[in-house]
């Protein structure tokens, strides 16, 4: 793969969001250590963020975000744009980095198509680190952490020998494991390699989908018919409207 270059951009405008961790320094890090392939990048959840697709400018940057406004920035600079949820959307080429920033969604959903030595960049917002660390597919590789902004000043720390042993620490639930805690800001930068692929199939998901779909439909019947029960047994006990009981007849009503 050709050499690639990365250029610090023009400042944002009004209308752009560069969040800190996605920052130039922050990427320019994870690049020179790492020297990924970029030909496909995925940003779910994107909205207004013009960081990823500035800075690795030669790449193909998929954007997908449910709201359309938040896209419309990017919309209007170029950059392609999907409305639509992450569990609805399916890129159509193989993904070669995968970025969650802020991501308020299922994660797992948008790793599905990284291939094995692809990288997923993530924060632990919504637990969205820690949930990719527990996926045995993936395995911790590096943290970028530190100050950091769009003009290249920049405070950086890196922690790669010891990435497995520090996220261990900052994503556990054990609260007494501090050696590493410290080191970790909020704004700290996850990365993660995909080693192995041992996701289910589309057809295999459609079926869970499908089965998913029909017990929450099974539940829902069932619960219906335990509503009307207890309004048949409120009607027979208390000769009462059930929409019209106050909260001594509820306390009353023995079922």
């Amino acid at each position: 793969m050709s050499e690639k270059s990365y250029d610090v951009q023009p400042e944002p405008n009004e209308q752009e969001f560069y969040p800190t961790n996605l920052s130039a320094p922050f990427l320019q890090e994870f690049i020179n250590h790492f020297k990924p392939s970029t030909d496909v990048i995925y940003y779910p959840g994107s909205s207004n963020d013009v960081s990823v697709a500035h800075f690795f400018s030669n790449a193909r940057v998929i954007h997908v975000d449910t709201d359309p406004n938040g896209l419309l920035p990017l919309e209007q600079k170029g950059f392609e744009t999907h409305v639509a949820s992450v569990d609805a959307f399916r890129p159509d080429a193989p993904l070669d980095i995968v970025v969650l920033s802020n991501a308020a969604f299922n994660e797992q959903r948008a790793v599905l198509q990284l291939k094995v030595g692809g990288y997923v960049l993530a924060n632990n917002y919504q637990w969205n680190a820690r949930n990719i660390a527990s996926n045995p597919d993936f395995e911790c590789v590096g943290i970028v952490t530190g100050n950091s902004n769009e003009k290249m000043n920049a405070d950086i720390h890196l922690f790669f020998e010891n990435a497995p042993a520090i996220s261990a620490a900052f994503l556990s639930d054990d609260k007494s494991n501090t050696q590493f805690k410290s080191e970790i800001s909020g704004d700290s930068l996850f990365i993660f390699t995909r080693i192995q692929n041992t996701n289910p199939t589309e057809e295999e998901m459609a079926v869970e989908d499908r089965q998913a779909q029909e017990e929450l439909e099974e539940g829902t019947v069932q619960m219906e018919k335990e509503g009307e029960i207890l309004r048949a047994n409120i009607v027979n006990k208390l000769g009462k409207d059930p929409n019209s009981l106050s909260i001594d007849d509820l306390l009353s009503f023995d079922d």
